[in-house]
């Protein structure tokens, strides 16, 4: 599952892969939805040379982690980063609906 999120963590658009498809196939789809956007927060999944490029054409700053292998690490803004735990909330509680749809009894 991959989501585009307000400031606040409320979705604003979805798209779903298969299990074992590699991020970049969400990101590059959700890249379309991203009108307004100022600044782009992902994990370290999403970290590739273009989308950096794709979001530094839109004028869109990336918050994105660097993988600890990255022979150039790209920085980014560790206190804005740590906001991403709204997002991670937004799929805590998807997780959570699922449960309550697949319970049995």
């Amino acid at each position: 599952l991959h989501a585009v999120c307000g400031y606040e963590g409320r979705p604003i658009s979805l798209f779903f892969t298969a299990g074992k498809v590699i991020d970049y196939t969400g990101s590059a789809a959700l890249m379309r939805t991203m009108h307004a956007a100022k600044v782009l927060m992902a994990d370290k999944g999403c970290n590739a040379y273009w989308l950096h490029d794709d979001l530094a054409d839109r004028k869109i700053e990336a918050c994105i982690r660097s993988e600890s292998n990255r022979k150039i690490q790209i920085p980014h803004d560790r206190w804005f980063y740590r906001k991403r735990h709204t997002i991670e909330n937004l799929f805590g509680k998807l997780k959570g609906l699922r449960r309550i749809h697949t319970q049995d009894g």
